[in-house]
Formats: C-alpha cells, sequence, structure tokens
C-alpha cells in the first residue's frame, strides 16, 4: 500500500534536518521537517518508514 502522507519529523538544528532530508531523499519519501532548537527531536515517522523498509528486505530474503 502506498502512503500518500509525508512524514512529520521535529530537529533541534538544521544539521540534523539536512541528515534526515537526506535519509528520506535516497528512499523517495516525503517528508516535512521542523526546526525547533527548544523542544525535543521527534523523528518517530521516519523510524517507522525505517522499519517498514527493513521488513520487507527481510521479506525478500527469505
Amino acid at each position: 500500500m502506498i502512503n500518500l502522507k509525508p512524514a512529520v519529523a521535529r530537529v533541534q538544528s538544521q544539521e540534523r534536518a539536512d541528515e534526515i532530508l537526506g535519509i528520506c531523499k535516497e528512499n523517495n519519501w516525503k517528508v516535512i521537517i521542523g526546526i525547533d532548537p527548544d523542544k525535543e527531536e521527534d523523528i518517530s515517522d521516519v523510524y517507522k518508514l525505517l522499519e517498514d523498509k527493513a521488513k520487507n528486505i527481510k521479506k525478500t530474503w527469505k
């Protein structure tokens, strides 16, 4: 199933935003990234996408 909603991430610096954006671009994932140095990082949507990708890779190796 294709998910049309973008992942949402909150990070504390531009450098971290660039890192997350790079991961998402490599995987052709849409992402919205907010930078807020005063709030805790939340990249749980990106982790979920990575977990799904790992599960799919694991299935192909069986």
